[in-house]
């Protein structure tokens, strides 16, 4: 319950204050203020706006300037001010600041002149040493009776635990910056590409050189969309998008990059990439680090070696199975030659001797001849296949009639069409000039009638040679059993015999010979087949030029 004002001198002071109760202790009478009964009604109001307030406040009182000061600024005295503060005259207090605030005082005292200080650094004595402490706080006058400055009314604010936090935050702001810069030029020195993109729209921040070598042009400022085009970005923005979404990291090995050269020319590169989040301090994806490795170089070397391989495998594979068909191939012609040598050799041991009919040393001179033609055309298809893989087949051009080739060929053949039962229509123009090698067109229709006589035996066989602005287009229809469409492409290729060996005979090379030898003169042959229509092989051949 507050005293009565005019029984007790202390009435402004509320009960329980710490304060309250150290300045009813205090021995007034000894200090220049004297017993309170004397106070002004000045000093009274001022101390009962002092004590009744959970405010820091301090009152300087008098020229003497003592202090007083309530429970909310008791706190920041620490240990060794308090309890003697309450009291004492203020330069008696504050030895080691009052040059700091003595003259604010001084000037609110002789020229009513307030001040305020915010987050003011007053480093004072307290709990056994110098503090570095901040304050904001405000130095007003008070006025007497008498109109003069009586006193000065501290209001104030400990601010060191925010002046400190400030100062730790701007240190670790300072940290972060130096950070940043030492890491920034880390990423601009890196050897490697490497960019920063932030946001949804994948806006560049950051992009070191090696970045920008890489795709020829400046990005920093610009959104994903607007650096490249959806044909250069495409496959990349789904990527970033999920990365920048999900916050998990994606790498892609030897992904194309189709980026226009110095030229204007669209080249294809190949890279490493590897997206990674980057967080704010809640873990958030901010955006997205891109580290880029150019592997086009190793990557097409090591499929060149990888084609290669199989290459040298598909040679490997193919050399066996040439030597495998070779050797039957050649063994069958040695076989009737020495059969028919040694049944020669037998009958002349029969007769003792005595001459052969000419009918049967006519018979027997066929047979050798035929043996010997078959392994003439097996060794030449061999020297051909030569020739081709080692780049060595030369044309020697020189104007060929077409229609002349044709009839040539199909007259040679005429023997082996009847013992066959093939029967051939031919529809030619009058003319059709080529300047082309004579003797390797002939070995394109050989191959192609060997074919048909070897794989459709008794057949029709029908050829249609017609001219067009390029030069000249041949089909040759055979009316055979067809071509499965999945066996269609292997039937140019060397070896391929699509009826097993016991069957036919022939190395399996006449019509990559064909395809070979039209390519050599500009050309292309296709073929189109289905089970059980025939065959229609189709050969483009152009005009050619004078050598």
């Amino acid at each position: 319950m507050r005293a009565e004002r005019n029984t007790d001198p202390f009435w402004f002071v509320p009960e329980g204050s710490e304060t309250g109760a150290l300045m009813r202790a205090v021995d007034w009478a000894r200090t220049a203020l004297g017993p309170p009964e004397r106070w002004p009604l000045s000093l009274t109001t001022t101390l009962g706006i002092l004590f009744n307030t959970r405010h820091p406040m301090f009152l300087f009182w008098g020229p003497e300037l003592v202090q007083f000061y309530n429970d909310a600024f008791r706190p920041s005295f620490g240990e060794g001010k308090h309890p003697r503060a309450m009291g004492q005259r203020g330069p008696e207090c504050w030895p080691e600041i009052w040059d700091l605030i003595g003259p604010q005082i001084r000037d609110v005292m002789e020229r009513a002149q307030p001040c305020w200080n915010e987050n003011q650094l007053v480093p004072f004595f307290r709990n056994g040493r110098i503090e570095d402490i901040y304050w904001t706080y405000s130095y007003s006058p008070v006025f007497g009776e008498d109109g003069r400055v009586a006193g000065t009314l501290v209001v104030c604010t400990e601010t060191t635990g925010t002046v400190l936090a400030h100062q730790r935050l701007a240190q670790a702001q300072r940290e972060t910056e130096l950070a940043r810069e030492e890491l920034q030029g880390v990423f601009m020195q890196a050897p490697i590409p490497m960019c920063i993109l932030t946001g949804p729209e994948h806006v560049f921040t950051l992009a070191n050189a090696p970045y920008v070598q890489l795709v020829g042009r400046e990005v920093v400022g610009k959104s994903l969309g607007e650096a490249f085009t959806e044909q250069e970005a495409g496959f990349y923005r789904p990527l970033l998008d999920r990365v920048f979404q999900t916050g998990t990291p994606v790498v892609v090995r030897e992904a194309p990059l189709l980026l226009p050269g110095p030229d204007g020319v669209v080249h294809e590169r190949l890279i490493d990439v590897g997206y990674h989040p980057y967080r704010d301090g809640s873990g958030k994806p901010l955006g997205v680090l891109g580290v880029i490795q150019d592997v086009t170089a190793p990557t097409r070397a090591r499929r060149e070696m990888e084609a290669l391989t199989g290459e040298l495998r598909s040679a490997v594979h193919a050399r066996d199975e040439f030597l495998s068909i070779a050797s039957h191939e050649l063994r069958t012609p040695l076989t009737g030659l020495k059969l028919q040598v040694q049944t020669a050799r037998r009958t002349l041991a029969r007769q003792g001797g005595a001459p052969l009919p000419p009918e049967r040393v006519e018979r027997l001179v066929e047979a050798v001849e035929h043996g010997l033609g078959r392994m003439a055309r097996l060794v030449e298809d061999m020297l051909d296949i030569s020739r081709i893989q080692s780049g060595r087949l030369q044309l020697q051009r020189e104007p060929v009639d077409l229609v002349h080739v044709v009839r040539d060929t199909f007259e040679r053949f005429s023997v082996q069409l009847a013992e066959v039962g093939s029967a051939a229509t031919l529809q030619l123009p009058q003319s059709l000039v080529l300047w082309a090698d004579r003797m390797r067109l002939e070995q394109v229709l050989t191959n192609l009638l060997t074919n048909a006589v070897r794989y459709a035996p008794g057949v029709a066989i029908t050829v249609d040679l017609e001219e067009t602005e390029q030069g000249a287009l041949l089909r040759f229809h055979d009316a055979g059993p067809g071509i499965a469409l999945e066996n269609q492409e292997r039937v140019f290729e060397r070896f391929e015999r699509l009826i097993p060996a016991s069957h036919v005979s022939g190395l399996g090379l006449g019509l990559y010979i064909v395809r070979e030898i039209v390519r050599a003169h500009g050309g292309s042959v296709g073929l189109q087949s289905e089970p059980g229509d025939g065959t229609r092989f189709l050969v483009q051949l152009p005009r050619g030029e004078r050598p």
